[in-house]
């Protein structure tokens, strides 16, 4: 890192002196080694996007019980004594 140029900006640097881009590059998704996967994605009409593991939500409450009783598991020793 140098010191900030004289609108208070700073500029990060690599270690050759070639800047650092603003942001990293996206991940690509594309590639021999996902061929397979990105056929079968296709052929079942799956797009696969920056919003795809975003749930819907249509502003109905949390039922906190039925959350807790999805995401709870009991003790190991617990669970053999139940059974």
């Amino acid at each position: 890192m140098v010191p900030g140029n004289a609108d208070g900006q700073f500029r990060f640097l690599r270690p050759d002196g070639a800047p650092l881009p603003a942001e990293p590059p996206l991940p690509s998704w594309a590639g021999a080694p996902l061929a397979p996967t990105d056929a079968r994605l296709a052929a079942a009409g799956i797009s696969i996007g920056p919003h795809t593991a975003t749930p819907d939500w249509y502003g109905e409450s949390l039922d906190l019980t039925a959350a807790l009783d999805v995401l709870w598991e009991p003790p190991a020793a617990a669970a053999r004594e139940s059974s």
